[in-house]
């Protein structure tokens, strides 16, 4: 992407089954360094995903991993798999009507059975399943990294910059969200790193949805719903497009 000097750092917590945006940051990505160590939030996007139910719905499917108050990320671990079963009928019952179901539920049963196995940590979960997202959607896999790798300072800030020096960043490239607003982005830009705002959501590429032909078009959902609903080549086509439409503003300056 032009205006993206390598090597591009993402630095992110580990989401399951992230919506298109967090792929549109790791197909640009030389780097993503997973903040692992970080304290768990439970009902959040670490442990559950969004997609649209047989009601049509968005319907939340999870991890049962528990409520884990106060532990990092990295120490929790799926405990068993019955679960399993159960989520993947979720799945299939909500996408059965999709022009594309057997071939890209196949692949969907495939990968969640290949990653979600008792005794796993939710990290080794989530990013497997990212890097299998990946391989599907034909995105060159970037480097991973894991935060409690490295011994780096404990103020949020100072960490990603403690982060991006050791992974040699020359852009920190980050969604829309709250980043922009928590950290003291000024602390990055002064140390020499550019800092990229990647705006994906206005952009959101809109597809056809099975369930909700007669409803909004529901964005931001997991990478399942785009997935299942128009295949995974048409996906590939969808996230080139959103990652070209995205507005791009680069930090000089702060405050």
């Amino acid at each position: 992407m032009q205006g993206l000097q390598a090597p591009v750092v993402v630095i992110h917590q580990p989401y399951f089954l992230p919506w298109l945006g967090y792929f549109a940051k790791l197909a640009l990505a030389d780097t993503v360094v997973i903040l692992d160590d970080v304290l768990f939030r439970k009902r959040f996007f670490i442990d559950r995903a969004r997609i649209i139910d047989v009601h049509s719905e968005i319907k939340w499917i999870g991890l049962p991993v528990g409520e884990n108050f106060k532990v990092p990320i990295n120490q929790v671990v799926i405990q068993d798999v019955s679960f399993l079963d159960n989520m993947i009928q979720t799945v299939r019952s909500a996408y059965r009507r999709s022009p594309l179901f057997v071939e890209e539920m196949n692949w969907v049963d495939w990968a969640l059975r290949e990653s979600i196995k008792a005794g796993r940590s939710l990290v080794e979960v989530d990013v497997e399943l990212l890097l299998k997202f990946c391989d599907r959607l034909q995105i060159r896999r970037p480097a991973i990294d894991f935060s409690s790798s490295h011994r780096v300072r404990a103020e949020p800030t100072e960490r990603l910059l403690d982060l991006l020096q050791i992974e040699g960043g020359r852009t920190f490239l980050i969604g829309s969200g709250s980043s922009a607003y928590v950290h003291d982005l000024a602390l990055l830009v002064n140390a020499g790193i550019g800092v990229v705002v990647q705006d994906f959501l206005p952009v959101h590429p809109v597809y056809r949805q099975v369930r909700r032909q007669q409803l909004p078009f529901a964005a931001g959902l997991s990478v399942i719903d785009v997935l299942m609903n128009v295949g995974h080549i048409e996906t590939q086509r969808l996230l080139e497009v959103g990652i070209l439409d995205s507005k791009y503003v680069t930090i000089h300056s702060v405050g």
